[in-house]
């Protein structure tokens, strides 16, 4: 899918086809959700940032300003939302087992998978909302850093430099926490 297609099923929404805003929700549903994931760290909470995502989505899609990317404002939504949810649940638990799924039927792979999942989403927690963001938005999410830029209204050199000091705050926690190989 391309920007053009998005914005064609805006358009197409604005004048009435409601099956054109489905067709939205279908593209960005799982990307959503995984951004939100990862900055809330619990599928439910998860579940519901990206419900309330599209809720604004709907809601706010006639004001969406079509000089801009439409992917970057939908991530930029999703990221607010999912701090702002984040935040008022704190203090938070850490992520349950049985999200975690692997491709392998071994029961001590899986639970190693879940051991190092659990770490490194303690370690996602601890770190403040901006160095989060850009961590799920680059490496969960897999935005450049001209598009973690657009999501962030921010400069692309405050998006590296907010990533190499995340990154660096992450490996001292994992360390910390034994996670490191």
């Amino acid at each position: 899918m391309s920007k053009d297609d998005d914005w064609e099923s805006i358009r197409r929404f604005k004048d009435g086809n409601l099956a054109a805003f489905t067709e939205l929700v279908e593209r960005y549903d799982g990307v959503v959700f995984n951004c939100a994931f990862r900055i809330v760290g619990d599928m439910e909470d998860a579940a519901d940032v990206a419900q309330s995502v599209f809720l604004k989505l709907y809601q706010h899609l006639e004001s969406v300003d079509s000089s801009r990317s439409f992917f970057s404002w939908l991530y930029r939504v999703a990221v607010n939302e999912a701090i702002d949810h984040k935040r008022k649940k704190r203090p938070h638990d850490t992520l349950d087992e049985e999200v975690l799924e692997s491709s392998t039927d071994n029961p001590d792979s899986i639970l190693a998978q879940q051991d190092r999942e659990q770490v490194l989403m303690r370690a996602l927690d601890r770190l403040n909302d901006e160095q989060r963001s850009v961590v799920v938005l680059r490496h969960f999410v897999e935005l450049s850093y001209r598009e973690v830029s657009d999501v962030l209204e921010i400069p692309e050199s405050r998006v590296k430099s907010r990533l190499y000091a995340a990154r660096q705050q992450l490996k001292e926690l994992l360390l910390q926490a034994g996670g490191a190989d």
